[in-house]
């Protein structure tokens, strides 16, 4: 909920200030002023009918509001499981407190979180979306002169500068001799600004500063000092964008955002408006007068220049404070920029131009004061609502750049550590392809003992047995636990024609339970672990225990394929499984290592497995916890190319998703508890380089992966180009390495068909895992299967007493 207000208090000043935002104070000027026909009919006028601009924003805030509505009647309907703590151990399950109605929530009592983390994962996505939003449309302010020349000047020769713009009059005040108005445009500029306010203290000089929405988010206590120093404010626009190129629409956004930007850093509104690339009455044609009727209708008086100083084009500062004297000694106003690029000769020119403006009898006003209207009137306060409003757009714009910065960052980081992993990762399989010795055991096997772990695997256990009987090996024993099967597995196995067979029948309690009771059974020094819907190549047990025919293995993993690659998720998940063997599994074989020795196809020797205390169900990926801790003991984890076994995977999304949401979260934990191994990396490199793969493969990239894809929709959207050739550009590196893992471990190209599926879809599918299971993991909880009863913590102490009662029904897959 707190993180719902949160995003809620981000989102709602930027969605309001989309459609909303507060126009100028309405200001007139005073009836002695000059009346002016313009030399355009108000049926000329460009109607300006906007486009869907505020499309993204409205579906941002629709989603995030849905989303946060959900999240909150969630978490308040409760979808609340009771369970009591003490009595933990005595087998109950979860449920409601006895009675009626429902008891208060004491220390004896605690409440699992519910299924509410597609909320905050949509709750993020909807941030970051607004934030983007946001930061395209302040992404920079466009410098380019984008002037539509109609050939018509709309305003009259004697037309003055300070303008009251109408579809039928033109309003105006005339300067007046030996007055003169210092203007800056462009800014604040958090380098040239202060300088520019230090020379007019010194002279104590007033000025009117035309300024930039975008820049006074950035700079908020420049545009306080301005007002601190006697000076005024205009709106300059929010991005500096050519009024003629913009819609009606578009327009009144502009200066109603830069408008609520002056009033957040201030405190006050403004009724002055100055458009960019228009600097005296001679630049104001058919489309440049329908842009400056739109802001008078919004409340502005228009502010245009008697002298150019053109400092903008860097002539010298003699130049400039020559260009900016009046002629003839007339007043006006005199243009400058403080913004928009190097303005270290406006910088010292201004003392220049100061001094012989003084010298020639002139003095110093602001605009306000040159149009005989009071600074009240011109910049009136704004307290209140929208005030509050102002500051919550100001700090809500700095948020949101701030996270579309690290949103770049974030996306830069993760495809230079994904080309950075591929690229190792090809290198190390094609180096290893090169030198592979595969160890094969030509004479009888040494005395090696299987472990089953079968749990409601009638269907399949049968084929399991038949291709472990298939090896001619007086040595061989296969240990077959059944965990607690409520289907006929243990009549199956119990009927197999095989001697070497030994039938252990055990309560449910788990695939670990079930492997640590295997290998109390187990005869052999050489313990191999297959899963109950595993079947293996003929050849596969010899090359399976070659490895270990050096002293310094410890383990060694098996060359895992799907049994039945059916439909496109079979397919999808036969190229995975190839992938990874060819690239992942052969590099790490170069140092010796692995990641997960997986249970479906995995080697042991029986010291090595005492010497980390054997199988327990500290993780949900035992496979992967055992494997770590074997190489931080100093093994070497080898991995058996030719040690083909087929494999039975998910066909539905439902059973893909649960089997995919134990392997991350055991994966985590496992993980998580041996994130020791990264001490001391020159003692053991190994190890640190062991840990930091599995961390970067299967936590980090996983998890920034969908940051990835959001920049590429936004690209889209926004029509950026980059980050969409970026995408495709990784698109088709992942491709080539696809087509190379493939010839890599003898297949056929055609497997390449099931790419696209697994670019957009299953990628994304494996990154919503492991959001879920940051998630799952920060509120304390653990995956539930079967019967949904967990209470375990988050991290198991290895050390202490394995409360059995309570645990829930264990899917026997692992993580290969």
């Amino acid at each position: 909920m707190v993180g719902a207000l949160a995003i809620a208090l981000f989102v709602v000043p930027l969605a309001a200030a989309w459609w909303s935002a507060p126009g100028a104070p309405e200001v007139h000027l005073p009836a002695i002023e000059r009346f002016d026909k313009p030399r355009v009919e108000a049926s000329q006028l460009d109607s300006r009918g906007g486009g869907p601009d505020r499309f993204l924003p409205a579906v941002a805030l629709l989603g995030t509001v849905v989303v946060a509505g959900a999240f909150a009647m969630d978490r308040w309907r409760g979808r609340r499981e009771w369970r009591p703590v003490a009595a933990s151990t005595s087998g109950r399950e979860f449920g409601p407190p006895s009675g009626d109605r429902r008891a208060r929530r004491t220390a004896r009592q605690t409440r699992l979180p519910g299924r509410w983390w597609p909320g905050l994962l949509a709750l993020v996505l909807a941030t970051i979306t607004v934030a983007l939003v946001a930061q395209h449309y302040t992404g920079g302010p466009i410098v380019e002169d984008d002037h539509v020349d109609d050939g018509l000047v709309a305003l009259g020769p004697d037309t003055g500068s300070i303008l009251e713009i109408g579809r039928h009059a033109v309003r105006s005040a005339h300067r007046r001799p030996k007055i003169v108005a210092l203007t800056f445009d462009d800014g604040p500029d958090p380098r040239w600004t202060p300088q520019i306010l230090d020379v007019l203290a010194r002279e104590h000089v007033p000025a009117t500063f035309f300024v930039v929405g975008q820049h006074v988010v950035d700079n908020p206590d420049l545009a306080r000092r301005i007002l601190g120093q006697g000076g005024e404010i205009g709106v300059h626009t929010y991005r500096h964008r050519e009024t003629t190129m913009q819609s009606r629409s578009e327009l009144e956004r502009d200066l109603r955002l830069t408008q609520l930007a002056i009033i957040g850093a201030t405190g006050r509104g403004t009724a002055l408006f100055r458009p960019p690339f228009i600097t005296d009455r001679s630049n104001v044609g058919l489309h440049q007068y329908g842009a400056l009727a739109i802001a008078a209708e919004d409340g502005y008086l228009t502010v245009l220049a008697d002298q150019d100083s053109t400092d903008w084009s860097r002539p010298g500062v003699a130049v400039i404070a020559l260009r900016a004297m009046p002629v003839a000694g007339g007043g006006g106003i005199i243009e400058l920029h403080d913004g928009g690029g190097d303005r270290s000769q406006t910088v010292a020119a201004l003392p220049l131009l100061i001094r012989a403006l003084r010298s020639s009898g002139y003095q110093f006003e602001t605009v306000s004061s040159m149009a005989q209207l009071s600074a009240a009137r011109v910049m009136p306060e704004r307290d209140g609502i929208v005030y509050t409003w102002g500051r919550a757009f100001v700090a809500a714009m700095r948020m949101s750049e701030t996270i579309a910065k690290w949103f770049v960052v974030l996306v830069i980081a993760f495809a230079a550590m994904s080309l950075a992993r591929l690229t190792l990762v090809l290198v190390g399989a094609v180096r290893h392809r090169r030198r592979d010795r595969s160890t094969l055991m030509d004479a009888d096997l040494p005395p090696v003992s299987v472990i089953i772990a079968a749990y409601n695997e009638e269907d399949s256990i049968t084929a399991t047995l038949r291709s472990l009987s298939a090896t001619s090996s007086d040595s061989l024993q296969i240990v077959v636990v059944d965990d607690g099967s409520t289907d006929q597995t243990a009549r199956v196995v119990a009927a197999f024609p095989d001697s070497r067979i030994v039938l252990v029948p055990l309560e449910h309690g788990g695939k670990a339970q079930a492997l640590a009771e295997g290998l109390a059974r187990c005869a052999a020094e050489i313990v191999v672990t297959v899963d109950a819907d595993t079947r293996l190549d003929p050849a596969a047990l010899r090359a399976l225990v070659g490895p270990l025919a050096d002293d310094r293995v410890g383990g060694v993993s098996g060359n895992l394929r799907v049994s039945d690659p059916q439909g496109v998720l079979g397919v999808t998940q036969q190229l995975e499984y190839m992938i990874g063997n060819a690239f992942d599994r052969r590099a790490l074989d170069l140092i010796a290592t692995q990641v997960t020795i997986p249970g479906a196809a995995g080697a042991y020797r029986r010291s090595a497995l005492d010497s980390v205390g054997g199988f327990d169900d500290a993780t949900l990926a035992e496979d992967t916890d055992m494997t770590l801790a074997l190489v931080a003991a100093g093994w070497q984890v080898r991995f058996a190319p030719d040690a083909l076994a087929l494999t039975s995977t998910p066909q539905t999304l439902r059973a893909l998703w649960r089997q995919r949401s134990r392997w991350s979260f055991g994966i985590a934990q496992a993980v998580w508890q041996r994130r020791s191994m990264v001490a001391h990396p020159r003692l053991r490199p190994r190890a640190a380089a062991t840990w930091l793969f599995a961390f970067v493969s299967q936590v980090l990239l996983p998890l920034m992966a969908p940051l990835f894809d959001v920049a590429a929709i936004w690209a889209l959207t926004a029509g950026a180009r980059t980050p969409v050739v970026v995408w495709l550009g990784f698109g088709v590196a992942q491709l080539g390495a696809a087509a190379i893992a493939l010839r890599i471990e003898g297949q056929s190209l055609r497997w390449l068909r099931a790419y696209p599926l697994h670019l957009v879809g299953y990628r994304q599918l494996t990154a919503c895992v492991v959001v879920q299971t940051v998630v799952w993991a920060a509120a304390g909880r653990i995956p539930s299967w079967g019967s949904g009863r967990r209470t375990r913590s988050l991290i198991r102490n290895r050390d202490g007493a394995r409360a059995r009662a309570g645990q829930p029904d264990v899917a026997h897959s692992e993580a290969a």
